[in-house]
């Protein structure tokens, strides 16, 4: 085993909402291509790794594990009783990996786009064969195309080697979601790019890491890659998993490594779909949407509905979903309130409708 693909399947995509519910979050929607974001992606790591070089890994609830073995019946699915952060899912696969032997990983969301596939699984090729030779761990970088409030940016140094290894940075720092005026700052400055999520990394690289900088998941990557290897005991594996606190990988771990580089990104058409509109506008530029809306004197509106006809009169700046018997209306500079809905629905009672 050389190299194993690790997708992280186990959000509900609240930011989705009424699209993704948690009968079948957003990673198991269909794409605009008429395949799943779980199947594109783990198309997309098969391409990267090699049939014949490796395995997929798929990280998601328990309640999802048999779409996720519907969409990806290749791939070993790792469910998880509870989510828990990006930490202890990306340590739980860690553990699989080295009970599997894997020298080498790539791990990322299941529900990313990009409009280039084949771009894309250039680099993380690149990114394989750069921490098979290199101890640094690899962040994917998306050169700014605007100034993003959404995303998280990294300011990057200098070249690792421009000639042997060209497109590899080193990370000088990473920072939070900025506000407006700081995005773009950050954009004109020429120095950052949006954090993608997506890493590379050597089997020891990833160890030598969490020994450093999480002992405690570092033990429980023993602990469980053990399971592994002398007969799967879930719960067992369930027990250690939520005895770790629960953290992202990027605070826990990313931004504390000094060993650390970035690859940049720019041609490749990415987009994590995070909300609402980034979805409706890529069905529109793609000529997907099937949608029929009619416009009276109205502006800026927005619509993606599953079937039927919208007609809007009189309003500007809206967005205009439906999914069954959802209806979401939502003023344009609201669109981040979205990933509330579903908690607010929870404490009413009308779990149906989550």
């Amino acid at each position: 085993m050389d190299t194993v693909g690790v997708l992280l399947a186990g959000g509900i995509g609240s930011r989705f909402w009424p699209l993704s519910r948690q009968s079948r979050p957003k990673q198991f929607l269909k794409h605009f291509n008429g395949k799943t974001f779980l199947r594109c992606a783990v198309d997309r790591l098969l391409a990267s790794i090699g049939e014949n070089h490796g395995s997929i890994l798929v990280v998601t609830n328990e309640k999802y594990k048999d779409l996720a073995v519907q969409e990806a019946p290749e791939a070993i699915i790792l469910p998880e009783k509870e989510g828990r952060n990006t930490a202890p899912a990306i340590a739980y696969a860690v553990a699989k990996a080295k009970s599997l032997g894997a020298k080498k990983m790539i791990v990322a969301p299941a529900d990313h786009v990009f409009e280039n596939e084949e771009k894309m699984v250039l680099k993380l090729k690149s990114a394989l064969e750069f921490v098979e030779k290199s101890p640094l761990i690899v962040i994917f970088g998306q050169k700014p195309m605007y100034p993003h409030t959404g995303y998280g940016y990294i300011k990057v140094g200098g070249y690792v080697d421009e000639e042997k290894f060209p497109g590899f940075r080193y990370v000088r720092r990473f920072h939070e979601k900025p506000n407006l005026e700081r995005a773009k700052s950050y954009v004109s400055s020429g120095e950052f790019l949006w954090n993608m999520g997506i890493f590379v990394w050597s089997l020891e690289s990833i160890l030598r890491a969490f020994e450093d900088e999480l002992p405690d998941y570092f033990e429980a990557i023993n602990e469980i890659s053990k399971i592994f290897e002398s007969g799967q005991d879930q719960e067992k594996i369930f027990g250690i998993l939520n005895s770790l606190e629960p953290v992202s990988i990027d605070l826990g771990l990313i931004e504390r490594v000094r060993n650390i580089s970035v690859m940049e990104v720019e041609d490749c058409g990415w987009s994590d779909i995070g909300n609402l509109k980034v979805w409706v506008e890529l069905i529109e530029n793609s000529g997907a949407n099937s949608t029929e809306h009619i416009q009276i004197d109205s502006n800026g509106v927005k619509v993606y509905v599953d079937k039927g006809l919208v007609v809007t009169v009189g309003v500007s700046d809206l967005f205009v979903v439906k999914k069954d018997d959802i209806i979401l209306i939502c003023d344009k500079e609201r669109i981040s309130d979205v990933g509330k809905i579903p908690g607010i629905l929870a404490e009413r009672g009308l779990d149906q409708y989550i």
